[in-house]
């Protein structure tokens, strides 16, 4: 098989994602560990901003907001965005820095676990910056299973065996089966 991952199983929302993909776009893919955050934000980044740059932080975001400004198209990557609230380096400035001004398409794509998510914003003493910048973002929940919909487009997807073994081994975690294979599944059940 010529994939690394399996064939993309479009989701519900990959077109409310693709639309806060505009120039100074800000979505944050909400969802529990393996419901397909990461892969939903990859395949909308790739359908709708191919020619953009990819920005990926490592450390110091702060560098990166730097090379965002510099960089006419582009997309800045937070995976796991709590751990860039946690620390302080994501802040409302940093965010402002990256999407403002005109004549670019810049864009924020972050993920952050439903848990995350919920103690940040449900933390009485956390009524600072962070929060704000969670109010800039446009949430979008993911399912950790798949819809009828995302099912049947999955069924036309059994030529990729992958889907076809998931299909008919997960027992309704189809999602957590092609994110991480049978070892979650079983861990689970």
């Amino acid at each position: 098989m010529d994939h690394i991952a399996p064939t993309y199983v479009r989701r519900e929302h990959h077109d409310e994602v693709s639309a806060y993909l505009r120039p100074g776009g800000f979505v944050l893919i909400a969802g529990v560990s393996a419901a397909g955050k990461s892969r939903l934000a990859f395949e909308t980044i790739s359908a709708q901003l191919p020619g953009h740059r990819l920005l990926v932080p490592e450390g110091e975001l702060q560098a990166v907001a730097e090379e965002a400004v510099a960089t006419r198209k582009c997309v800045v990557w937070l995976d796991d965005l709590e751990r860039f609230l946690g620390d302080g380096r994501l802040s409302t400035t940093v965010v402002d820095k990256i999407l403002a001004g005109n004549g670019h398409h810049r864009v924020i794509v972050a993920t952050i676990r439903r848990e995350e998510l919920s103690r940040l914003k449900d933390d009485p003493d956390r009524l600072d910056d962070r929060r704000r910048v969670l109010e800039r973002a446009n949430i979008v929940e993911l399912e950790d299973t798949f819809t009828a919909a995302e099912l049947e487009r999955a069924e036309k997807l059994r030529w990729d065996p992958r889907i076809d073994d998931a299909l008919r081994n997960a027992s309704g975690h189809v999602i957590e089966y092609l994110a991480a294979g049978p070892e979650l599944v079983q861990r689970r059940l």
